[in-house]
């Protein structure tokens, strides 16, 4: 089954439509049904921090939020822990990654950008504790973890790696402590082509999308906790993908049939 959907152009280089948080949340969707009835549309959930080059540039696959040098030095402090990376860079979606391992993937395999065909699974990297994306989170707590081990071992020649700890640390609280946002985005056909998926909630681009894709923004407040979701929950939320999402089904088709995996 394919469905048809057509890119407004017109909304190029126009300001993008901001959306407020609705007081309940009973359908998974943040978003009003103007854009939450679309089958084009696709969401992407993250730091308020990294809108300003969104809004420009649109989402670039390859971009790096922490500084390349100094993810490269916190996977040497790891080495000199004794934790050597187990990372595979043949391996695209590699299992049981180590944390050196999981911070070269970082490095050596940002080949795409992650959405969700629901705006309530996207609105989880807009929120804490995940606001920004599960690898800020990840990347800050190795870094305080390093920190506190060589800290405790009290050798010198480790004030440089502590001091890119600290470095880490501050910038990633800087991302986490902004409110997050939630973009929807429109997809084509031609996009599609270029996603792929291995997970019922995960889309990922493997092509930069423009910025005049982004039909409308949600902007989630610091305080803001999205309501918990029950395995039986989980198991409708999957239903209303496989039931509603079109452009998320032309994706799932691309490699066969649409996951049946909810977690």
């Amino acid at each position: 089954m394919k469905h048809f959907y057509k890119m407004n152009m017109s909304i190029a280089n126009t300001p993008i439509p901001v959306f407020q948080v609705p007081a309940v949340i009973g359908s998974f969707d943040l978003f009003p049904l103007e854009i939450s009835s679309r089958t084009d549309v696709v969401y992407h959930g993250t730091s308020l921090a990294y809108s300003e080059g969104i809004e420009t540039n649109g989402f670039s696959v390859g971009h790096l939020p922490v500084d390349r040098a100094k993810v490269e030095l916190l996977v040497e402090s790891l080495g000199i822990l004794g934790e050597i990376s187990n990372h595979n860079a043949n391996c695209f979606l590699q299992a049981s990654l180590n944390a050196p391992g999981r911070l070269d993937h970082y490095l050596q395999k940002i080949t795409t950008n992650s959405f969700s065909p629901l705006s309530y699974t996207a609105a989880r990297y807009a929120s804490l504790p995940l606001v920004g994306g599960q690898i800020i989170q990840f990347i800050a707590e190795t870094a305080l973890e390093v920190k506190n081990k060589l800290e405790a071992m009290g050798n010198a020649s480790d004030d440089a790696h502590i001091e890119n700890c600290s470095s880490i640390i501050l910038e990633c609280e800087g991302y986490r402590q902004a409110p997050g946002v939630v973009y929807a985005v429109s997809i084509t056909p031609e996009l599609a082509a270029c996603f792929k998926s291995n997970l019922l909630f995960v889309l990922l681009s493997q092509v930069d999308i423009p910025r005049e894709h982004i039909v409308g923004k949600m902007i989630i407040p610091s305080d803001f906790v999205l309501p918990a979701v029950s395995e039986k929950e989980k198991v409708k939320l999957g239903q209303k993908v496989i039931r509603d999402s079109g452009v998320a089904n032309d994706i799932y088709e691309q490699g066969g049939e649409a996951p049946d995996d909810y977690n």
